[in-house]
């Protein structure tokens, strides 16, 4: 077997120590210092986007007090303009209750003297019918007497 030969381990050994020193030297003087470049530039880069980033979020933070601040403030003026529209609310149905309820007094005060006019109205009929009948009953009964009288007398027991 040719692999157990010991008298080619020697080129072997040359040439396995040349391909690699060879290949050594290129990574170390070619392709390491393109790779270590590419590095340091995305690094770069990436610290970049970072301090960008940085930057907005610190404007963003800045926006969102200056928000808040807003937002508190109008919240307060939004209460205040509440409070004094609420005050002014009661105030107004303070006034239109009182003035309906004076129109109702006023309106009850008038029924009521209607009523009191109507009753007196309806007592006056009721005593005219009753000395209408009474003077219908009595000339029925053939009794000589004056309506004038009948009123007199009805009258008098009132």
């Amino acid at each position: 077997m040719p692999q157990l030969d010991f008298t080619t381990y020697m080129p072997q050994i040359f040439w396995v120590i040349t391909i690699f020193l060879c290949f050594w030297f290129l990574m170390d003087k070619v392709f390491m210092p393109k790779i270590t470049e590419r590095i340091e530039e995305r690094k770069s880069k990436y610290n970049d986007l970072i301090s960008k980033a940085e930057a907005i979020n610190n404007k963003a933070l800045a926006s969102l007090q200056k928000y808040e601040k807003r937002l508190a403030a109008a919240k307060e003026k939004a209460s205040v303009q509440i409070s004094k529209n609420e005050q002014e609310l009661q105030k107004f149905i303070s006034e239109k209750e009182k003035n309906l309820d004076d129109l109702l007094q006023k309106r009850i005060a008038e029924s009521m003297e209607l009523m009191q006019q109507e009753k007196e109205d309806a007592l006056a009929k009721i005593d005219e019918l009753a000395i209408s009948a009474t003077y219908t009953i009595i000339q029925n009964l053939d009794i000589k007497v004056k309506k004038e009288d009948i009123e007199k007398s009805l009258i008098k027991e009132n």
